[in-house]
């Protein structure tokens, strides 16, 4: 019996100019994220000598944009989850999406200024939040969606940082005498390629997932799908961003996270571990934290000698900046996207 595909997507009319520069505004929070936690993967890596930053960025650049790309095979749970999972699609209109947006890039510009490494994915969790409060109350806010953003949370801090003080542990306790510094350090330049490949995976796909709805609520299609050229639009963009680098993050996770490493094997288990759960969590259609899941697994990893050995005091300097991320950016989006509704 012959069958036929269903009509998924359809263009019921033109793109109007609102739409266009709400899709910029998209693209520019996922240039933005790029540029931003193109540390994640690399800090660790160029504290320990293991790669130059050139060399580092373009592996970041790379697999950052393949990670992104993979969601064409493996599935784009985190832009569904993102999309449609934690505020109603009904509570937020195309123009209160662009002050979300605007609420993101501001805050994510100022944290790249300072040096401060913020998390893109709670400035969106926060400023979709806002907007959507704004409109429509706690009603707007999906229960089940932000029960699965506090699962990220909650795998990117403790769980992350429990099996890296865990693994690192072990290693050193094993005292593998055959794997030299060197056997080392050229495993860590496979882990960072883990984790910029998991960072597109899960990071990258959370702006394809408002990218999708801008669509949707533009009149562009019918439904909400994730459309591969989408795909492939936001990989390009984040990679690109991602070749701005964000040294003065770079520099702080570096000197204050990673320097006096006791062992090179603490910077494989920290990446490994991180790579793992952002890849696994993107899997199931967690959106998670790579900064949150970076820093706790190297956290863990220095921790494994001892806690005095981690900088508490840059880790709560990080938390504080992630609890601002949270505050500012929700205030900002609800403020703008009340303000901008005053003149529609």
């Amino acid at each position: 019996m012959k069958t036929t595909l269903p009509t998924i997507i359809r263009v019921i009319e033109p793109i109007s100019f609102g739409v266009v520069i709400v899709l910029l505004l998209v693209l520019g929070a996922e240039f933005l994220n790029g540029w931003t936690d193109a540390p994640n993967a690399t800090a660790a890596a160029v504290a320990s000598g293991v790669l130059t930053k050139r060399s580092a960025l373009w592996l970041a650049v790379l697999l950052n944009a393949a990670g992104t790309l993979s969601a064409l095979f493996f599935g784009a749970a985190v832009a569904h989850t993102i999309g449609t999972g934690i505020v109603s699609p009904d509570s937020v209109t195309l123009y209160s999406i662009g002050a979300a947006m605007t609420a993101i890039i501001l805050w994510g510009l100022f944290a790249a200024y300072i040096g401060l490494p913020v998390s893109k994915s709670h400035a969106l969790f926060a400023s979709l939040a806002g907007v959507a409060f704004q409109s429509g109350g706690t009603g707007a806010l999906l229960a089940a969606g932000w029960i699965t953003i506090l699962k990220g949370v909650a795998i990117s801090t403790f769980i992350v940082f429990i099996i890296s003080w865990t693994f690192s542990s072990l290693v050193l306790f094993a005292n593998i005498q055959w794997m030299t510094d060197r056997h080392w350090r050229q495993l860590q330049a496979f882990t960072v390629m883990l984790v910029a490949f998991g960072h597109g995976w899960n990071d990258g796909l959370k702006f394809i997932g408002v990218f999708a709805l801008v669509l949707l609520l533009g009149g562009i299609t019918t439904i909400f799908y994730i459309s591969p050229w989408v795909v492939v639009l936001c990989a390009l963009v984040m990679g690109a961003g991602t070749f701005l680098g964000g040294w003065r993050i770079v520099s702080r996770i570096s000197r204050d996270m990673v320097n006096n490493v006791y062992h090179p094997s603490q910077g494989v288990v920290a990446e490994f571990v991180a790579a793992c759960g952002i890849g696994a969590t993107a899997f199931f259609g967690i959106p998670m934290s790579t900064t949150h899941t970076v820093v706790s697994s190297i956290a863990g990893a220095k921790a494994a000698h001892g806690f005095h050995s981690v900088s508490w005091k840059t880790v709560l300097v990080i938390v504080q900046g992630w609890i601002a991320t949270i505050i500012c950016c929700s205030i900002f989006a609800y403020c703008l996207s009340y303000i901008i509704g005053l003149f529609l």
